[in-house]
């Protein structure tokens, strides 16, 4: 099987021999904002309808963590409203990679 590559500003989807790698590189620090959740949920919804794909794993491309969680500076410029939709994007995704099969 070939691998298929995937590469976004945030993240880097890798698929080869049923295994889907999603890889995280937001910024040094993987700290989190809308553009990463965006790509996130869309990936996860490739993966889920993706037939080949049995597994998939969620990686960091930072040598020493995973992620810092959200970028503060983000969320410090952001409306009350916009915070509240960004957080329910964020809790939606992560129900959505926790009821995936795959991941």
């Amino acid at each position: 099987m070939s691998t298929v590559e995937t590469e976004k500003k945030n993240l880097t989807v890798v698929k080869k021999n049923g295994v889907a790698e999603v890889h995280i590189h937001v910024n040094k620090t993987n700290a989190y904002d809308l553009d990463y959740y965006k790509e996130l949920n869309a990936a996860i919804d490739d993966i889920r309808f993706d037939r080949d794909i049995k597994v998939a794993v969620l990686m960091s491309d930072m040598p020493k963590f995973f992620s810092a969680g959200a970028n503060i500076n983000f969320l410090k410029a952001a409306e009350p409203r916009f915070k509240t939709q960004f957080c329910l994007l964020c809790n939606e995704t992560l129900d959505k990679i926790a009821r995936s099969p795959q991941i």
